[in-house]
């Protein structure tokens, strides 16, 4: 539903007693609804839709209103704009460079399409930019589909950099054209401090977490089917994570968490294995695991706790629970796993000191240990 003018005013939370109206742009698609495009601050025309895009941003901005609202239909963007990062330009459609933020679509028939067939390397379609100096905070992305088509080169869907306290909430990035590692897109977050996503569905878009903290990533649908990618969801360097409540899918690993601290992945659907290297404090638990090869393995990490997970296992495995290369003081606790070709002699393989490994159940339906 749209109010009944571009710069009017909705009410939040219904309309309710004591509840501030929002001030709002409204920015049209060009196949809008043609009662959209007469009350829209901006129409945009199909070609560049960026430019439209950006200047209401710009002057939400300027004029404090900070709210853009796009409208259903699909705005057509490439990379007109430039940032540079760590010596690298990075090409952008979307940039947003200013605190307080509020980019909300309509759903799933709000569509932001990357031009196909672009040259450009490094181009991020909504690339949120801050500086070591200034981070900017508060943004929110809002009810958007994010959609790129084939390409040759890597393409960032969302790119997150030097930002803090800012959600994403009801995003689906669909890159469900992308077919291998050399063209595949990713959703990028370096930097950040404080950052929710929630209730995203991700098709081949691989999502990276690297040097932040307090990120939570909940209730949300990671989709890849891509061979030679290792995993939707990567975490490197980074603390006080929260992995709650999400389905992964993925033909190898699910997720990946390296050289990170105080990490809790629970109440999550995985269809395939998780690797956990150089780690501490890591929390695994109340998770259901299906359709994975080795069920649980540790290396060069501490003080990690498995329990009261269900694991289906239906590969065939040598180890069913390795910790090595000198973990130390894990706890591997009360969970289920049944797994259907076990090859090897062990199941349980482990180096270091001062584990408990206790009350698991574990099912071997056939093989040689």
């Amino acid at each position: 539903m749209y109010p009944p003018q571009g710069s009017g005013k909705i009410s939040e939370g219904g309309g309710g007693a004591g509840k501030e109206a929002e001030r709002f742009i409204l920015v049209a698609a060009s196949d809008a609804d043609e009662s959209i495009k007469s009350v829209a601050d901006y129409v945009c025309d199909g070609m560049n839709d960026e430019e439209e895009i950006n200047q209401a941003i710009q002057q939400a901005v300027s004029e404090g209103i900070y709210t853009v609202v796009l409208s259903e239909g699909t705005f057509n963007v490439e990379p007109t704009n430039t940032f540079e990062f760590m010596g690298n330009p990075f090409y952008c459609c979307i940039p947003i460079t200013s605190s307080n933020v509020r980019l909300r679509g309509c759903g799933d028939k709000t569509v932001i399409s990357l031009k196909p067939e672009l040259t450009q390397a490094y181009t991020a379609i909504i690339p949120v930019v801050g500086n070591e100096t200034e981070y900017i905070s508060n943004i929110s992305l809002e009810n958007l589909n994010i959609k790129t088509n084939y390409q040759t080169y890597n393409h960032f869907l969302l790119l997150l950099l030097y930002t803090d306290n800012s959600s994403i909430t009801n995003i689906i990035l669909d890159s469900s054209e992308t077919s291998s590692y050399s063209n595949h897109c990713v959703f990028n977050i370096l930097y950040c401090e404080n950052i929710s996503v929630t209730n995203i569905v991700s098709y081949n878009t691989v999502i990276n977490l690297y040097y932040s903290s307090g990120f939570k990533l909940a209730d949300s649908t990671l989709y890849l089917n891509i061979s030679d990618v290792y995993q939707p969801l990567f975490i490197s360097d980074s603390s006080k994570v929260t992995i709650k409540g999400n389905t992964i899918y993925s033909e190898n690993r699910t997720i990946n968490i390296s050289n990170s601290n105080s990490v809790s992945v629970t109440e999550n659907l995985l269809n395939n294995l998780i690797d956990i290297t150089g780690c501490s404090e890591i929390i695994f638990s109340n998770n259901q695991v299906i359709d994975s090869g080795q069920v649980i393995q540790l290396s060069y990490s501490s003080r990690c706790i498995f329990s009261n997970n269900n694991f289906y296992c239906n590969k065939e495995t040598l180890v069913i629970i390795k910790l090595w290369n000198n973990d130390d003081y894990c706890i591997i606790t009360n969970n289920t796993i049944y797994v259907t070709n076990f090859t090897g002699q062990n199941p349980i393989q482990y180096t270091g000191s001062n584990h408990v490994i206790a009350n698991n159940i574990i099912i071997v339906e056939s093989g040689g240990g």
